[in-house]
């Protein structure tokens, strides 16, 4: 959290020399490298266990199932980066624990993965291609209108309200999708959470990993 150097409130009556503010910058980017670094590793590790685990198993747990656990995982991970930004003296593992609850998960891959097999469990193969293209066009340019956005709200109003509308964001479609998602399988509408797990097949999951 870069503060501003022309902000009174911030800096006193010290006027930050040159000097000073390219160290403040260099450790910066020491810091926020490192940081990154770590929850790369608390991400990407889970990932590639969970990704076989809850990838392979798809079928036996149900679409909606992984697209419930994936965006319960974000907003819990995006609460905690809310509350970091507004608490700064936080330590840093509070971070790193909003990256690994994102990668027990399986993340955005496992994600996709249940919205693609939902797409293709509702569609038709000659409107299939079309739907899952205009998904992946409509991501691209979400994407870029948020990336293209979120500089300025970052300089202007900070890391809260950018944190507070992911929370907002990632709560509303974990209700949407509870409530008003169907599961396309029909065969696992009736199994509870538990009996699905039963149906899992651990053997896949070793062959995946072969």
């Amino acid at each position: 959290n870069q503060p501003s150097f022309h902000n009174p409130m911030l800096m006193g009556t010290h006027q930050l020399t040159p000097d000073e503010m390219e160290r403040i910058r260099t450790e910066a980017q020491e810091q926020t490298a490192n940081l990154y670094f770590f929850s790369s590793l608390y991400i990407g590790i889970p990932v590639i266990l969970m990704t076989n685990l809850l990838g392979v198993n798809c079928s036996a747990l149900g679409r909606k199932t992984l697209m419930i656990i994936f965006l319960l995982a974000m907003t819990i991970k995006f609460s905690l980066l809310l509350a970091q930004s507004i608490y700064l003296d936080w330590p840093d593992w509070v971070f790193y624990l909003g990256a690994f609850i994102e990668g027990i998960s399986g993340s955005g891959g496992v994600f996709y993965l249940s919205l693609y097999c939902y797409i293709a469990d509702l569609t038709s193969p000659s409107s299939r291609s079309y739907r899952i293209t205009f998904l992946n066009n409509l991501n691209s340019v979400a994407s870029l209108c948020v990336t293209f956005g979120c500089g300025y709200v970052i300089k202007y109003y900070g890391y809260t309200y950018l944190f507070l509308t992911s929370t907002i964001l990632m709560f509303l479609a974990l209700i949407y999708t509870i409530f008003l998602i169907p599961e396309p399988l029909i065969e696992l509408r009736d199994k509870s959470f538990f009996d699905r797990i039963k149906l899992c097949s651990l053997k896949k999951t070793v062959m995946c990993f072969k």
